[in-house]
């Protein structure tokens, strides 16, 4: 839901954390959840407002958030973000259920580790990802109810 692009983007934001030049990504530097490899304007002083412009069109629009419905287009959103908008348009492809997304992005996660064990340094982190944010699904439906 169109509405629903700055919940998104600001709850990804907090999942990707402060800029880090992690050795072991191959995307170098990231910013705002932005890697150099991928964006090459970033730099330490890209801002959270290029950023959101770089969500809105490489993320959101990709996947067409805005005719999506709550809460699968957040669910589809940060998939797309991590591990990738190719990832979370196939994995769309396979289901409309924000539920069913969620796990399918874990199992995607569990059989990367399993072909390319170097990444299961990340694997904790990819996880609790997606547990984070199907909380933050969760307790939002549950305060609606109320």
């Amino acid at each position: 839901m169109k509405e629903n692009f700055d919940k998104a983007f600001l709850w990804t934001i907090g999942a990707e954390g402060k800029p880090t030049d992690d050795p072991h990504d191959p995307g170098g530097f990231t910013i705002w959840g932005l890697a150099k490899r991928y964006h090459a304007a970033i730099s330490k002083d890209t801002t959270i407002e290029y950023a959101k412009e770089v969500y809105r069109k490489e993320y959101w629009d990709a996947i067409n958030g805005d005719s999506m419905p709550y809460p699968l287009d957040i669910a589809a959103f940060d998939c797309a973000v991590n591990p990738g908008l190719g990832v979370a348009l196939r994995l769309l492809n396979q289901t409309n259920d924000w539920q069913d997304l969620m796990i399918l992005r874990l199992k995607y996660y569990s059989e990367l580790v399993r072909k390319n064990p170097d990444k299961l340094r990340y694997f904790r982190g990819w996880a609790n990802r997606v547990l984070n944010l199907w909380d933050m699904i969760k307790k939002s439906d549950e305060k609606e109810a109320k």
